[in-house]
């Protein structure tokens, strides 16, 4: 990947992993940025509104397994790239590991020009690309599972403020700019939010 290539990917992944055309051009100092967009390996061209955007776009997963020798995916919690493990508060601490920077990682990292990115943008491109990082969808209330309110996702719940999803993200830390996240996440992905134009 190229510097340029890479600049525009980190600006984007900043960007909650989205930004119109016309904002990215302005935004970076690159030549030739409608070029640049158009490696379909690394980014997703569409229409949102009426205003073309780009979103960032990446083949890197999080390997599944708790004990894995030379896969080509990140060995990396899910929960630790979300933000915060509870597993490592705990006395055995937590099974997967915790270092975003590993001697296995970093190799894997620098292979998909994803090593200038930080632990926040590398979690929205990972968020938009791999499916396992995403809790599910309901349309019915389960206070006691992690999911997430598909009518809120979409902007209107009928029960607003008392949404399940609401008051599960009531007093947790952190997940104010975890859920803008995770509905853009949702809204690119999951619910065609955007149609493609190239």
């Amino acid at each position: 990947m190229s510097e340029a290539e890479a600049a525009v990917l980190k600006l984007i992944c900043a960007n909650h992993g989205s930004m119109s055309v016309d904002d990215l051009e302005e935004s970076v100092c690159v030549f030739n940025v409608r070029r640049i967009i158009s490696n379909r390996e690394k980014f997703v061209c569409c229409r949102s509104g009426g205003e073309h955007k780009v979103v960032a776009k990446t083949e890197l997963r999080l390997c599944k397994a708790k004990v894995c020798q030379g896969c080509n995916n990140l060995h990396l919690c899910r929960k630790f790239l979300l933000g915060s493990c509870p597993s490592s508060r705990r006395r055995r601490g937590c099974q997967f590991p915790h270092q975003l920077r590993s001697d296995h990682n970093v190799p894997i990292l620098v292979e998909h020009g994803l090593q200038d990115l930080d632990r926040a943008e590398l979690c929205t491109l990972l968020l938009q690309n791999d499916n396992f990082l995403l809790p599910p969808v309901s349309t019915t209330p389960n206070i006691n599972k992690t999911e997430i309110c598909l009518y809120f996702i979409k902007g209107h719940c009928k029960h607003g403020g008392e949404c399940f999803t609401v008051r599960l993200m009531q007093g947790k830390t952190g997940w104010d700019k975890k859920w803008i996240h995770l509905r853009i996440v949702f809204l690119h992905l999951v619910f065609g939010y955007f149609i493609r134009f190239c």
